[in-house]
C-alpha cells in the first residue's frame, strides 16, 4: 500500500481550506466557540453572522463565519457588549481575509524531515536570491522558523 506523502496530504488540505463549501452545523459551531445554538440563531437573525439553511433545514456555516462567530464570542467574554463585539469583529474582517489569502498564496510546499515537517513560505524580499522562510514543525514540539533553501 502506498503511503501518501506529506506534500500530497498538504495539497489536499490546502485545497479543502480554500473551499467556501466546507460547512459546519450550528451545533458544531456552538461547541467550537463556547456558545449556544440559541445565541448563534439570534446573531444570524440580526445579520451579525451569515449561514445557509441546508435542504434539510439545518443551519450551516463556512469557516470564515465560524471565525467571525468565535471572535464575537471571545470579545463578549472579554467584556464587550454584543454590538461592540460585532463592530470590533467587522474591523478584524480585513485582517482575517488578508491573512487567509497570504497563507493560501505562500504555503506552496511542505517537506518531510526526520524530526517532523517544514512548510515553505516562499522567497524573502530584500534577501539573497533563493532564500526562503520555512515554518518548522518538529515531532518534539520545539517548533520554529528557519531561513535558507530546501535541502
Amino acid at each position: 500500500m502506498d503511503m501518501e506523502s506529506a506534500t500530497e496530504r498538504f495539497k489536499r488540505v490546502k485545497f479543502l481550506l480554500n473551499q467556501e463549501a466546507l460547512l459546519l452545523s450550528i451545533g458544531d459551531v456552538a461547541k467550537a466557540i463556547g456558545s449556544t445554538t440559541r445565541q448563534l440563531r439570534y446573531w444570524k437573525k440580526k445579520g451579525y453572522i451569515n449561514g445557509i439553511q441546508s435542504g434539510t433545514g439545518q443551519r450551516k456555516f463556512n469557516y470564515p463565519e465560524v471565525i467571525r462567530a468565535g471572535v464575537i464570542q471571545g470579545l463578549i467574554e472579554d467584556g464587550y457588549t454584543l454590538s461592540g463585539a460585532v463592530k470590533r469583529s467587522k474591523e478584524n474582517d480585513f485582517v482575517f481575509k488578508e491573512l487567509r489569502e497570504l497563507l493560501s498564496e505562500r504555503f506552496n510546499n511542505v517537506y518531510e524531515r526526520d524530526d517532523g515537517v517544514e512548510f515553505d513560505l516562499g522567497e524573502i524580499e530584500d534577501c539573497e536570491p533563493n532564500q526562503h522562510l520555512f515554518v518548522v514543525l518538529r515531532n518534539n514540539g520545539k517548533n520554529g522558523f528557519r531561513i535558507g533553501s530546501h535541502d
